[in-house]
C-alpha cells in the first residue's frame, strides 16, 4: 500500500470527479437531449437506502464484536483521516464504475447474468488481497 499523500489526494481528486460525473448524469437523466445516460444514474426510494444504511452500520458493528469477541481488535492499524477518506471515496467510485458504467441492461437475461458474473470476476481480478491468503 502506498501512503504517499499526493497520490492520495490524487486518487480523492478523480474520484471525486467520476462522482462529479455522476451526479450531472443523475440530474439530466430525464432530459430527453441527453441521449447516453449511464444504466445506474437512477433514484433509489428513500426507504431503502436507510435500510441500506442501517445494514452496512450493523454489518460493521457485527464485525467490531467479532473482533473484539476474538481478542483481535489491538491487531487492527492505524488509518489516517486521508487514507479513511481514499477508502470512501474509492468505494463510491466502484460502485459508479460497476453499477453506472458495467450495466448490461436491455439486451435479454442471459446477458445481465453472464455481465454479472463477468464484471465480478473484474472486480475481484483487481481486489488480489481479497483472494490471496498468506501468513503474512
Amino acid at each position: 500500500m502506498n501512503e504517499n499523500p499526493w497520490l492520495i489526494l490524487a486518487v480523492i481528486v478523480v474520484g471525486l470527479g467520476f462522482v462529479w460525473l455522476w451526479v450531472r448524469d443523475f440530474q439530466r437523466r430525464n432530459d430527453s437531449n441527453h441521449k447516453h445516460p449511464l444504466p445506474g444514474a437512477t433514484a433509489s426510494p428513500r426507504g431503502i437506502v436507510i435500510v441500506g444504511v442501517a445494514l452496512g452500520i450493523g454489518l460493521v458493528a457485527a464485525e467490531t464484536a467479532g473482533e473484539s469477541w476474538l481478542g483481535i481488535t489491538e491487531e487492527q492499524s492505524m488509518m489516517t483521516p486521508l487514507f479513511a477518506v481514499w477508502t470512501l471515496v474509492a468505494a463510491i467510485v466502484e460502485e459508479i464504475i460497476f453499477r453506472g458504467y458495467f450495466v448490461v441492461e436491455k439486451r435479454g437475461t442471459a446477458a445481465l447474468w453472464i455481465g454479472i458474473f463477468a464484471f465480478s470476476a473484474v472486480f475481484a481480478a483487481i481486489h488480489p488481497f481479497l483472494w490471496s491468503w498468506d501468513d503474512a
